[in-house]
């Protein structure tokens, strides 16, 4: 075991006391919206409701609360790994720079206008969509709200390492008009970004670096389906394969070859999902199982593995399982989604400390 992850798994540990179970979570699905928010109050969660009841109030002010706790949490996982670890850190966290800059060009694609509130971007339907997170400041966030055009944003990042790839994909936008490729481009260079900086400190954090392979793999998986869809031969998508992942190309490639869409998906949840196949009313769908069982599996295996990066990020990955489960159910509650399609979103989704 590190020593010098000793104290900070310490305080991780009493501070996973503080996660919601998964019966809390559930039982705010037969809740009003001020009754969650109520429910929410004799929690943690109540400081950070309390900070922005002035500025909010229903959906919108727990959507708030449930991203600024995200915030403090990832703050709190910043202060625990030595130095040589560090980095790390700040590269996963970078995501959601990436994720700002995503909702700012959407933004800028439809004409829309943003909102930006103290602490989070506001998209065009004044949902809480992101967080201040990353590496940017705010004002570099603003900077980029007040330009006029996706052709704008992408020239004014392009001298941060992801903005240079996202120039690179112009030209398939402009001849498109479609930012999907310029979002495919930033989160392939986000993928490779984090596993380079994954350097073994203490070498036992191969547990991390699975999680991260496996992202690659539902990314890949993503890709070969949705191209599926669209009949698009596989030969015209294996080339955009994100390498590093542990599905290789010729699994990859069968999905492609199957009969229909619902056999490739039903495929591609053999690989990725490894749990009872079932069928997907939608990609989404598939997506979001696929993400919850990538989430479920890692925290399990990365929490039992030696103290050393491994406790760092099961933390962080569990206060990201929260924060998706508490937005769907509150989402979910608001647009009046049923409780059973609400179970098969969160259920097993969260994780009591």
């Amino acid at each position: 075991m590190d020593r010098t992850y000793a104290g900070s798994f310490g305080r991780l540990r009493v501070l996973r006391q503080d996660f919601l179970s998964e019966e809390f979570i559930i039982g705010l699905m037969d809740k009003t919206t001020d009754e969650v928010i109520q429910s929410l109050s004799t929690t943690t969660y109540r400081e950070d409701l309390d900070a922005l009841s002035a500025f909010s109030s229903g959906t919108k002010l727990i959507e708030m609360a449930i991203n600024r706790h995200l915030i403090k949490k990832n703050r709190q996982a910043m202060q625990a790994p030595p130095p040589a670890a560090r980095k790390f850190l700040e590269t996963y966290f970078s995501k959601w720079d990436i994720e700002n800059i995503k909702t700012i060009i959407s933004a800028k694609f439809l004409g829309y206008e943003l909102k930006e509130t103290e602490d989070f971007i506001m998209s065009f339907r004044d949902v809480p969509s992101g967080i201040f997170g990353g590496r940017m400041s705010r004002e570099e966030f603003r900077a980029l709200m007040n330009l006029g055009s996706v052709e704008a944003v992408v020239e004014n990042i392009s001298r941060m390492p992801f903005g240079l790839r996202a120039m690179q994909a112009m030209d398939q936008y402009r001849k498109t008009n479609d930012v999907s490729f310029i979002f495919t481009s930033m989160d392939n260079f986000y993928l490779s970004d984090v596993m380079s900086s994954l350097k073994f400190y203490n070498g036992d954090e191969g547990a991390v670096r699975r999680y991260f392979r496996e992202q690659i793999d539902l990314k890949n998986i993503l890709f070969v389906l949705k191209a599926r869809e669209f009949n698009l031969s596989v030969d015209l998508i294996k080339a955009h394969f994100v390498s590093g992942g542990t599905i290789p190309d010729d699994a990859l490639e069968e999905i492609s070859r199957q009969e229909n869409i619902a056999e490739a998906t039903k495929k591609a949840s053999e690989l990725i999902i490894q749990q009872q196949v079932r069928q997907f009313s939608s990609l989404v769908d598939f997506e979001i199982a696929a993400r919850r069982a990538i989430y479920q599996r890692s925290i399990d295996y990365i929490s039992y593995s030696a103290l050393s990066l491994n406790s760092i990020f099961a933390f962080i990955l569990t206060s990201e399982m929260e924060r998706e489960a508490l937005r769907a159910t509150v989402l979910g509650i608001s647009l009046g989604v049923p409780r059973e399609r609400l179970l098969s979103i969160v259920a097993n989704n969260s994780r009591s400390g």
